[in-house]
């Protein structure tokens, strides 16, 4: 089994990523080392949920045999790097479960993870022995490479020794544990991704209705300006046709001009109106008005360029008294 201080278990085959779920992305990394780390407690074994590229996501209690020994030594752990090669193409073989004794007396066990299908990592239990452990070896084995004879024995002592009959409880334990936390993880993703895809659409839809809405408005502002410019020129042609037909007849000059007066005042709405006309004198004379003030009364007569009817006169401008 791979150590956190001295590398990890690499499986070859795994150069893209694309499209295949990651477990890390799945699993809430600090909380399920926790989890883990109180079963392996109970059960008194190491565990690790190493991934396809050979990050070890989880590891909780390595043994130190196998950190500050077989992994810092040269020889024993080019024995480990075999056993971890041969234990990965176990599992690459479509193996469910893999009991293996390493070449340095220690064994290990592992599972595939699976999710909807893929192989998304690895769980692995180890280092620990099946039985009392063969003193003999290990004190072989650390002379032959070199090993503190001592300090390795005392280590020895604490690698613990599961019945063979228990490992496949633990490590189906250890898979489903794994398999479930990334199961509920890919639920979540896959709401946050809803709710993500819901919100652009919502965004969408809201900016749709926006720019309908303005649609609306701007047609409705058209339609009523061509409403208003159709009823200006229906009052226009009504008012003229009065008019007309007002003018109808042997009329004097000044019932011509009041009845032209009243028809403008009507057409205009105007509170109050005089129709002056420019006389052969070269004055203007009133020959109708319609509510007139007092001060308005005395007005007759008005010479051209004198006040604003006589300047407006002149000009033959609009102008608005």
């Amino acid at each position: 089994m791979t150590s956190a201080s001295s590398g990890v278990l690499h499986i070859e085959g795994t150069d893209s990523t694309e499209g295949r779920l990651q477990l890390a992305e799945l699993i809430n990394v600090d909380e399920s080392r926790r989890l883990l780390e109180s079963f392996c407690e109970a059960v008194g074994i190491a565990a690790a949920i190493i991934d396809l590229e050979g990050n070890v996501l989880i590891g909780v209690r390595w043994q130190r045999i196998c950190t500050d020994f077989h992994r810092s030594n040269e020889s024993t752990c080019k024995r480990c790097i075999e056993s971890d090669t041969e234990l990965a193409n176990q599992l690459e073989s479509g193996t469910r479960f893999s009991l293996y004794k390493c070449r340095n007396g220690m064994t290990d066990a592992a599972s595939p993870i699976v999710i909807e299908g893929q192989h998304v990592a690895n769980a692995f239990i180890g280092q620990f022995l099946l039985g009392p452990p063969d003193k003999a070896f290990f004190r072989q084995q650390a002379r032959e490479v070199g090993l503190d004879e001592q300090s390795y024995m005392e280590a020895l002592k604490d690698v613990p020794i599961v019945e063979e009959a228990k490992v496949p409880v633990v490590m189906e334990f250890l898979t489903s544990f794994a398999e479930t936390v990334a199961a509920m993880g890919l639920d979540r993703m896959r709401a946050r991704q809803t709710a993500s895809k819901l919100q652009a659409q919502e965004a969408e839809l809201r900016q749709h209705r926006e720019e309908l809405e303005h649609l609306v408005e701007e047609r409705t502002a058209e339609l009523e300006r061509l409403s208003n410019q159709t009823q200006a020129r229906v009052r226009e042609e009504s008012a003229l046709g009065k008019l007309s037909s007002n003018l109808q007849g042997d009329l004097s000059a000044d019932e011509v001009a009041r009845r032209a007066l009243d028809a403008f005042v009507e057409y205009l709405e105007a509170p109050s109106a005089t129709l002056y006309v420019l006389e052969g004198d070269g004055h203007l004379h009133r020959r109708a008005a319609h509510a007139l003030s007092p001060t308005a009364e005395s007005l007759e007569i008005l010479s051209v360029g004198i006040g604003s009817i006589g300047q407006a006169a002149q000009t033959g401008e609009v102008g608005v008294f």
